[in-house]
């Protein structure tokens, strides 16, 4: 499991560690690029990409506390548990 909060906040060595998991190598590509699209980008780039090709990489992160109405806030607190559990599992540096 990777918590997008400690990816974040460290994402060069987070990504060395997911390389080495994964016995693939680390490249500087994985963690910082060049703006516009890719060939690779598939057809629904243009609906859905434009911070994505306005990027040079990961943003900062930022902690926050998304407003949910109430549907959504009783998913969130019946899935919180399970995060909770899961996320002790979590790869760390």
């Amino acid at each position: 499991m990777i918590d997008s909060a400690d990816f974040l906040t460290n994402p060069e060595d987070m990504q060395r560690l997911i390389c080495q998991k994964l016995s693939i190598s680390f490249r500087t590509e994985m963690i910082a690029w060049s703006k516009g699209p890719r060939n690779s980008d598939g057809v629904w780039a243009k609906y859905w990409y434009d911070k994505v090709c306005e990027s040079t990489g990961f943003a900062e992160y930022t902690p926050g506390n998304p407003v949910l109405n109430d549907e959504q806030r009783a998913i969130s607190d019946a899935a919180q548990p399970y995060y909770e559990m899961l996320h002790q599992f979590r790869l760390t540096v």
